[in-house]
């Protein structure tokens, strides 16, 4: 799908998607944890909720231009056409790329767990809600010169 936005001449950037993401990230995390500190952890599930009404808006609002209809319509009929691998028959054709997944996985993993105990790590060294929404924003910011060498 995204190809036919190519195709019909509309650039697709996708570092400067992912940067803006980041910039987001970091400003909300950096907002929040100030909010947190100022009032109590309990206000975030109302967050998640506007945040998750905020972007199912902003999905329902995206709609492909009308000359786009005959072009998805080829596209989902020549996707039915294709033969449809199966998990097992996927694995086995292609070895290196469930590897690459495996590897990809195992090094996410403990960024995973950091993440999800991160609170847990600031307050035990004395650290605050603000903190920590304060490190997370230095750390999604500290991840844009990069995106913005490689794209």
């Amino acid at each position: 799908m995204l190809l036919l936005f190519e195709q019909h001449g509309i650039e697709i950037n996708y570092g400067r998607a992912r940067g803006l993401g980041s910039v987001a990230y970091a400003i909300a995390s950096l907002a929040l944890g100030h909010i947190v500190e100022s009032f109590s952890p309990g206000i975030l599930p109302l967050f998640y909720i506007l945040f998750t009404v905020l972007l199912f808006i902003v999905v329902k609002m995206f709609v492909l231009p009308k000359e786009f209809k005959n072009d998805v319509e080829q596209v989902e009929t020549l996707q039915e056409e294709t033969e449809q691998l199966s998990f097992g028959k996927f694995c086995m054709k292609y070895k290196k790329f469930i590897l690459f997944l495996v590897g990809f996985v195992l090094v996410y993993f403990a960024h995973t767990i950091i993440n999800n105990f991160f609170i847990q790590i600031i307050t035990n060294i004395g650290g605050t809600s603000a903190d920590m929404g304060n490190a997370v924003f230095v750390a999604a910011m500290l991840e844009l010169p990069t995106m913005a060498i490689l794209f």
